[in-house]
């Protein structure tokens, strides 16, 4: 099915455009001056930067909200599968409508799905057959939910220059992330449950470490060689 294609190559792929993205914007200061990483001569904000900058905005970002809201919307039968597929690639005014509606729809009562449409059933299982039904589950999809923090995570190493910032806000998130899987369960396995947290767990301990040796390291006086 080439609809169930191309969602799965944008869902496997936004991440990584993102972060090879971001690396072409990523800066570093030099004589109090910020320069490019990748060319030093260069220097920060040049207007392919910026333009950069507003497609991650305008256009990675509310993918992730996609990927929130568009498979319990496609479910209830508010938005068809193609709707689905242009707010991909065309996501901020579909997202903003998403949740207009999600609001407006407050009773959070899926209608029933035409069952022989089986091409909506397989993107729906394609994207949904891991995650347990649980009391977010009728606004949200997990997959939403993780795509958010992958992202979060990128940005947090590509945007903040200070590594204690950095390890802060990524400990934050990993923290964040694992109060919801340990309080949702959001996994049909109790298998995934448990390995989801103890690599969260795993991250927040790693980021904790790194935090506290960042801060130790900017403390620590310069020594010069004798």
């Amino acid at each position: 099915d080439i609809f169930l294609t191309i969602l799965l190559s944008v869902m496997y792929s936004s991440q990584k455009i993102t972060s090879t993205l971001l690396s072409l914007i990523y800066c570093i200061l030099i004589n109090n001056e910020k320069h490019l990483f990748i060319y030093a001569e260069t220097e920060c904000w040049q207007v392919w930067q910026i333009a950069i900058f507003c497609y991650i905005t305008t256009v990675t970002i509310p993918q992730c909200f996609v990927f929130l809201l568009g498979p319990q919307l496609l479910y209830s039968g508010n938005i068809t599968k193609w709707q689905f597929l242009l707010a991909l690639f065309c996501p901020l005014p579909y997202v903003i409508y998403w949740f207009n509606l999600m609001f407006r729809n407050n009773e959070g009562k899926p209608n029933n799905i035409n069952p022989s449409n089986l091409s909506t059933l397989k993107i729906l299982d394609e994207i949904q057959s891991p995650f347990a039904k649980n009391k977010l589950s009728v606004w949200i999809c997990w997959m939403g939910v993780i795509e958010i923090r992958r992202l979060s995570l990128v940005l947090c190493h590509k945007l903040l220059f200070d590594k204690i910032q950095s390890f802060c806000a990524k400990t934050i998130i990993c923290l964040l992330a694992l109060v919801l899987v340990t309080s949702l369960k959001p996994y049909k396995s109790q298998y995934l449950n448990i390995i989801s947290a103890i690599s969260l767990f795993s991250q927040v301990v790693i980021g904790l470490c790194s935090s506290i040796f960042a801060v130790m390291n900017s403390l620590s006086p310069l020594t010069s060689p004798s």
